[in-house]
């Protein structure tokens, strides 16, 4: 009798763990790409070439990315910093700049708190040497960046360290004023050249934040376009 007493309470206390492990509300990240690789095809010889990789977060769970790895002369000049809650998406903006005549594979390597925890993205190119022609039009980009060059310059007094701030080096731009309309925002070095580019579809509410804890210290300027008019501009220092 002792025996079978025994027996049947240590029934009762499995089935009673079971029923508690079932009823556990497992929460998880996720990342889903809307594409892993991206071929720039033909590219020029220290020309910088930029691709943004939107991804969804599909999981149950608010989804951090940790950290951005490359394994070339490329940057991640934007991730979020932010966590991207179930259902939002977002990107990760990669620029590409290869000195080496030939055809090249990258890899970005992606951690995150998702349940597979790293992720890879890969670009491709075929750097080639450019022609007369091609260097006479990059030397006119040239005389146009020196032009923007010179614009950063003149706005250097007047510029302002916004950001990025001490708590979250993002860059804040409201467009409150604009709800609904379409935008492209840029962002250029003190040497007039394109750091990070970033479409808007349609403006809300809420500020719109670019993430520049990897820059440089030194004045940049952001030009903003709003519906394809003319964009407004605005200096900026990273400390």
């Amino acid at each position: 009798m002792k025996l079978g007493f025994l027996l049947f309470v240590s029934f009762i206390s499995i089935a009673s763990y079971a029923q508690d492990s079932s009823t556990i509300d497992l929460k998880q990240a996720e990342i889903t790409f809307e594409e892993l690789e991206f071929d720039f095809g033909e590219m020029y010889q220290g020309e910088t070439v930029s691709h943004t990789f939107k991804f969804t977060n599909t999981g149950n769970a608010p989804l951090v990315i940790t950290s951005t790895k490359v394994s070339c002369g490329c940057t991640v000049p934007y991730k979020p910093s932010e966590p991207i809650q179930p259902g939002q998406t977002s990107e990760i903006v990669v620029n590409f700049t290869k000195s080496t005549v030939g055809e090249h594979r990258k890899t970005i390597t992606i951690d995150a708190n998702s349940k597979v925890g790293r992720h890879y993205l890969s670009i491709s190119a075929l750097v080639i040497e450019p022609d007369s022609n091609t260097i006479a039009e990059k030397a006119k980009e040239e005389e146009l960046k020196q032009e923007d060059r010179i614009t950063i310059q003149k706005a250097h007094d007047n510029c302002i360290a916004i950001y990025p701030n001490p708590a979250d080096d993002l860059l804040q731009v409201e467009l409150k004023d604009h709800i609904g309309k379409p935008a492209e925002i840029e962002i250029l070095n003190e040497m007039g050249r394109s750091v990070s580019r970033k479409q808007i579809a349609s403006i809300t509410q809420e500020s719109t934040k670019i993430d520049v804890s990897g820059y440089t210290p030194g004045v940049y300027l952001i030009a903003i376009t709003i519906n394809g008019i003319e964009p407004i501009t605005q200096c900026f220092v990273v400390r």
